[in-house]
């Protein structure tokens, strides 16, 4: 069910992490009947869910951006355009639009939509440093301390750097630790249902204090 103003970068959220949550129930099932030859196995599929969870939030923080950026009410505002010098525009970017302005509108449309889809896909936006950026430039500053407020008893910006770094190791390095180590880093159901539950509210403390009152307020 799609809460009044949730975003469909959220909707999307949802179905991406339940991908990852799927993969680790799937692990946890051939846990118990695996043999010493599948263990392995199940600890990649660990690992991948992983992958799955950070590249839920990256791609969530994509939609998300794509989505807001194509409001033109929104990147009109003051207090919007000031922060956009993040995205800049080549000369045959501007030239194209200017041509099919005389034209067809609905071009434009469609152009300015593949211009942004191009820059965005471009852009990774898993790191730490990503979601405060994002949300500057939307006029929300400090979120972190924004996420804090929401779970005092967690530090969630180190533990999702961990957990992104940790992906990072599965994605190039096979999960070694090191170049020349041969030894895999272990992982379990506990690890990959806590990284988890770390992008959730990650995603959740964006949605609330970032794009739903921007969304609603237009």
């Amino acid at each position: 069910m799609i809460e009044t103003n949730e975003t469909k970068a959220s909707v999307t959220f949802r179905s991406d992490i339940c991908r990852a949550q799927e993969t680790i129930s799937l692990a946890n099932a051939m846990s118990g009947m695996a043999s010493d030859i599948l263990v392995p196995a199940v600890d990649d599929m660990l690992r991948y869910s992983v992958v799955q969870t950070i590249g839920s939030i990256d791609n969530y923080l994509s939609n998300v951006l794509f989505e807001l950026l194509n409001d033109k009410a929104l990147i009109s505002s003051a207090s919007i355009r000031n922060n956009l010098d993040r995205f800049t525009f080549s000369i045959k970017d501007l030239s194209d639009l200017l041509n099919e302005m005389e034209y067809d509108n609905l071009k434009i449309y469609s152009h300015r939509r593949r211009v942004l889809k191009e820059k965005i896909e471009r852009t990774t936006f898993q790191n730490e440093r990503r979601p405060p950026e994002l949300a500057k430039m939307f006029g929300v500053s400090d979120f972190w301390s924004k996420v804090r407020d929401m779970c005092p008893d967690v530090d969630i910006k180190k533990q999702y750097a961990r957990i992104v770094a940790r992906r990072n190791r599965i994605a190039h390095a096979c999960d070694r630790s090191s170049v020349g180590d041969e030894v895999l880093q272990s992982i379990d159901q506990t690890y990959a249902r806590n990284a988890i539950d770390i992008v959730k509210i990650v995603q959740s403390c964006f949605d609330r204090e970032v794009a739903r009152p921007l969304i609603a307020g237009c």
